[in-house]
């Protein structure tokens, strides 16, 4: 196992993903390896996770993940029917570029809750 700096968005953000994943994966075994992340990641969140605040954020967060997860599984399988026909893609590409984009406002509005810790940075925001 590695560990790493991040952010409280980033690892809210993670934990969310892969409570979806555990929902949504089908694969036993694929399911018992995100479930064995999942319980790790939560040890290392439950500090957090009785903020009032926290609370709020990631239930926004894990509604836009969910969301992202479906419009990405429909980009792929237009992409699989049609290989030559990415216009068609084109609207559930824009979807899902305005979700990434909420999801990394409210990973930042999760991270300075943390009051002094780390906060994602992108390049085209200001």
């Amino acid at each position: 196992m590695l560990s790493a700096p991040l952010s409280l968005g980033e690892l809210i953000d993670r934990l969310t993903i892969l409570e979806i994943k555990a929902r949504r994966i089908a694969s036993p075994t694929k399911r018992a390896k995100v479930r064995r992340e999942l319980e790790g990641l939560r040890k290392i969140a439950s500090p957090y996770e009785t903020m009032a605040a926290l609370i709020v954020l990631k239930r926004r967060l894990r509604a836009v993940n969910s969301v992202l997860w479906s419009l990405e599984e429909a980009s792929r399988q237009r992409l699989r029917r049609a290989p030559n026909a990415p216009g068609k893609a084109a609207a559930l590409l824009t979807r899902i570029a305005r979700g990434n984009d909420l999801r990394h406002r409210i990973k930042q509005r999760i991270s300075r809750l943390a009051k002094g810790g780390l906060v994602e940075q992108k390049s085209y925001y200001s």
